[in-house]
């Protein structure tokens, strides 16, 4: 694996991207990297444009922004069509499949390209606002950048009862269509 990856989580206000972000950079430290995290939005409080930006290294971060994505995440087409151009040809690229091209369609732009039906999952899992947890499950699925046991505890350290069962659910099921 990696020693410094460089991650985009891109989509709108209200996907929970930046929360998302959060806890990826706690499930890292928990595995004992270091981790550091920024994030953008726009003005509108839903539905404006949002990323979340993480390094995590297993050394130290000279430069906690990301220069040139080694993964990025999307969940809105706005996202998609922001995001997308300009990436580096080896960036590897996990996307809801309603945030991309039409059917049929190539994504347009360099990548190595994973559409997933992450929103559609959540709510099959019964969290329709958890498909930041599922891209999570997914992430961890594809790139094995944090062990599943530590995303889980930071999901444990932030939710409780049933929605902690809620959001584990969610996780799993993403890390299952990672696999598939």
């Amino acid at each position: 694996m990696k020693d410094t990856w460089e991650i985009v989580l891109g989509g709108v206000g209200g996907q929970g991207l930046i929360f998302a972000g959060l806890l990826l950079g706690e499930a890292a430290v928990n595995d004992g990297k270091n981790a550091a995290q920024t994030q953008s939005y726009g003005i509108e409080t839903r539905g404006g444009f949002s990323k979340s930006e993480l390094v995590v290294s297993t050394g130290e971060i000279v430069y906690p922004a990301v220069t040139s994505p080694d993964l990025v995440v999307i969940l809105a087409k706005t996202a998609f069509d922001r995001l997308v151009p300009g990436l580096p040809e080896k960036c590897l690229v996990l996307f809801d499949s309603s945030a991309g091209p039409g059917a049929g369609e190539p994504p347009a732009g360099k990548g190595d390209f994973h559409p997933l039906p992450l929103i559609d999952e959540a709510r099959r899992c019964g969290s329709p606002h958890a498909s930041n947890i599922v891209a999570l499950g997914a992430v961890v699925g594809l790139t094995g950048l944090v062990m599943p046991e530590s995303l889980e505890k930071a999901l444990a350290d932030r939710f409780s009862g049933e929605s902690l069962e809620s959001a584990l659910r969610a996780f799993r099921a993403g890390i299952s269509l990672a696999k598939e």
